[in-house]
């Protein structure tokens, strides 16, 4: 009788987990935020199509990525039709608008909002963020000092 193998749990495979989509946009927000750095929608699609780190952290959960001719607004030449849709849903709940050049300014709910989905990837898969904000050279630390803990509740 063949042995039964059990699939290790979240943060104990041998591979690097995977993250959501959601937890990398809700990252590269929140780091544009903290480095008062404009992003916008093709530049956080390419992280999807241009950093392999972050391609292989989602590939359970592939967003669609189509190629943009001319390089597209930001000549970056990468588009996510999903992207947009989380930064609509956003900017449809006030909690974020368009900036000067089409860059993405969250109000303090969307800091709030990317905040708790990053919240809840480090309770579902921490070894999977932090290989993210390894990949986007972004300290999970830094965000923790800069947010208010009341978020939290």
């Amino acid at each position: 009788m063949a042995e039964k193998v059990e699939k290790p749990k979240p943060g104990e495979g041998t591979e690097t987990e995977t993250v959501s989509p959601e937890a990398v946009m809700a990252m590269a927000l929140l780091k544009a935020d903290l480095e008062k750095k404009p992003v916008d929608i093709d530049g956080i699609s390419g992280l999807f199509y241009f950093n392999p780190v972050v391609r292989s952290l989602t590939r359970d959960a592939p967003i669609a990525l189509r190629r943009v001719p001319g390089g597209g607004i930001s000549g970056r030449g990468v588009f996510s039709g999903d992207v947009e849709a989380f930064v609509i849903c956003l900017i449809a709940s006030g909690c974020a608008r368009y900036g000067e050049n089409g860059s993405v300014e969250l109000f303090p709910d969307g800091l709030r909002i990317c905040f708790l989905i990053l919240v809840d990837e480090t309770k579902t898969n921490p070894d999977g963020l932090d290989a993210l904000a390894a990949a986007m050279d972004f300290k999970i630390s830094t965000l923790l000092r800069c947010f208010d803990e009341k978020w939290l509740r």
